[in-house]
């Protein structure tokens, strides 16, 4: 028994010897190893989900609507085929670019009518009225907002051969020079009428001769008296016009000889070109009875064939067709002329220049220069001179009549 006991106890002790040689000590850490070789890229991730929208922004300034159309001039081509009233825009320089032609509905004669006024304007209708001297007829056409003109109405003029037409509020009288035959001088009026022109009754009035050779119509700026030019029989027309309605005519002689073109200062003074004696005179004119008194008679302008007058202010300015020039005359109290410039001269123009027009601000004078088939573009100073400006080329060969607005 104890020799077993002996051995059990130096046994155990030999293994606790041997278990502790084989924990020895850490030994020191190994060299650090190379780095990998970088992996390759992963795959592009989906696109995130789409964002709520924004708060909508503030409105933008609306662009304003036009109320009238732009500013232009207007001339009438005269065709024999299909008369246009021809369209011009107008720039703040004067400067003019075709906008298009707008047919009248008739035909002209392609040839003078010698005349002035074969086209007029109402700014307080909105409204063109045109002689188509070919078929004796009258059209009326409505400016629209873009600028072009619309047909409202075409009429038979009252008579034959219409070459100058007027018009004050809601009446318009044509003047028609007959054909020297069976057909005598008149004029006639109509109603304007949200259908069309409508002819006045008991309104058409003869002249003073069946052929006398009749230049233009126009109100007063009253509206209540008709002027009438004679070129053959150097007489001078009015009628004083009631109603809407042309009374008989009241016949006087002119000042000078051959009176053609007219027009009439705010004051109601009336200017009246004389292609006789190449000058001009000034009257007064009674609204009671049309009666027309001289205040200045026969100024000589020394230029050949004066014909057509536009007051501009207190000027009056006259074409010299055989001249190419512009007379320029001041208008003083109760119409009293005086020549402007050297020896009369306030511009030259191109070829045979015949009717003229003024914008309504008073700033721009055109004239339709018939020889170049073009329009001289004047600038009116504050003082009244006239400045040139390029020259438009373009206008149709048989132009007649000019408004500009």
């Amino acid at each position: 028994m104890r020799s077993q006991r002996t051995f059990g106890i130096g046994s155990a002790l030999f293994f606790l010897i041997g278990l502790a040689g084989c924990s020895g000590s850490d030994g020191a850490n190994g060299a650090a190893g190379t780095s990998g070789a970088q992996g390759a890229a992963g795959a592009t991730g989906a696109d995130g989900a789409k964002g709520s929208k924004g708060d909508t922004g503030a409105q933008g300034p609306t662009a304003p609507t036009p109320t009238s159309a732009a500013n232009a001039v207007y001339t009438l081509s005269n065709d024999a085929t299909s008369n246009a009233v021809y369209v011009y825009d107008r720039a703040a320089d004067g400067s003019l670019t075709p906008h298009g032609a707008y047919a009248t509905g008739g035909i002209g004669t392609a040839a003078s009518l010698g005349d002035q006024g074969a086209l007029a304007f109402s700014s307080a209708k909105n409204l063109f009225f045109a002689v188509n001297a070919g078929d004796n007829s009258i059209s009326e056409l409505e400016l629209e907002l873009d600028g072009s003109l619309s047909l409202v109405s075409k009429v038979d003029s009252g008579g034959v051969m219409p070459v100058s037409v007027t018009v004050s509020n809601d009446t318009v009288y044509a003047l028609n020079a007959g054909d020297g035959a069976s057909n005598a001088a008149n004029i006639s009026g109509f109603r304007i009428d949200a259908g069309g022109l409508l002819p006045i009754a008991s309104s058409t009035q003869p002249l003073s001769t069946a052929s006398p050779g009749p230049a233009q119509i126009q109100f007063s700026p009253s509206g209540n008296v008709l002027v009438v030019t004679e070129k053959v029989t150097s007489k001078i027309d009015t009628f004083v016009v009631t109603a809407g309605v042309a009374s008989a005519r009241n016949t006087q002689s002119s000042v000078g000889a051959t009176p053609f073109g007219f027009d009439f200062t705010a004051a109601g003074d009336l200017i009246v070109s004389e292609a006789g004696p190449g000058a001009a005179t000034s009257y007064t004119v009674a609204d009671a009875d049309g009666a027309i008194t001289p205040v200045t008679s026969s100024l000589v302008s020394s230029q050949a064939a004066p014909c057509w007058v536009r007051v501009v202010g207190t000027n009056a300015f006259v074409t010299n067709a055989h001249s190419n020039t512009i007379s320029g005359y001041a208008v003083g109290t109760g119409g009293a002329l005086t020549l402007l410039g050297t020896g009369g001269v306030s511009a030259t123009t191109g070829a045979g220049p015949l009717e003229m027009a003024v914008t309504s601000d008073k700033g721009f004078l055109y004239a339709l220069d018939s020889g170049d088939h073009a329009l001289s573009v004047l600038a009116v100073t504050s003082a009244g001179a006239l400045t040139a400006k390029p020259v438009f080329v373009g206008v149709p060969e048989h132009a007649t009549g000019l408004v500009a607005r």
